[in-house]
Formats: C-alpha cells, structure tokens, sequence
C-alpha cells in the first residue's frame, strides 16, 4: 500500500507514527515517504512464529545496536 505524504502528516500528528520528523518533512515532503533516521537496531530471534487468523506468536526480538554519536559499526 502506498500512502502519500499527507495522509503521512496526518499520522505523524494524529498517532505520532515518525517522531522527530525534520522542520522541511514536516512542512514539505517529497513523495510518498520520509527520510529516517534508526537510533536502535534489533534482530528477530528464531522461534516458532506464526501469523494466523485468530492466533499468532510473533518472534522474541533482541537489541544489536544503539546509535551514540557518530557513526554505527556492526
């Protein structure tokens, strides 16, 4: 699904989708999209999981980086 960049604000402000958002994102996107920037990184366990129609096991999920300043090294 592709949602356009109004319909994005929107989010952003109704629900707070993207925080942090950059004044020109917030008063002139471009396309349908922004630009973001990660400052935790985590890595999906192996488990059994399953997406069913009534139940569902998501994966256990495990931190693997956190942005400092600076650059991020894996």
């Amino acid at each position: 699904m592709i949602i356009g960049p109004q319909k994005l604000l929107g989010l952003v402000r109704k629900i707070k989708l993207v925080e942090n958002l950059s004044e020109r994102e917030l008063v002139n996107p471009e396309g349908a999209g922004f630009d973001v920037r990660v400052k935790k990184f985590y890595k999906l366990e192996k488990s059994k999981s399953f997406l069913g129609v009534s139940d569902r096991k998501t994966p256990d999920i495990k931190e693997i980086k956190e942005k400092k300043k600076g650059k991020i090294s894996f």
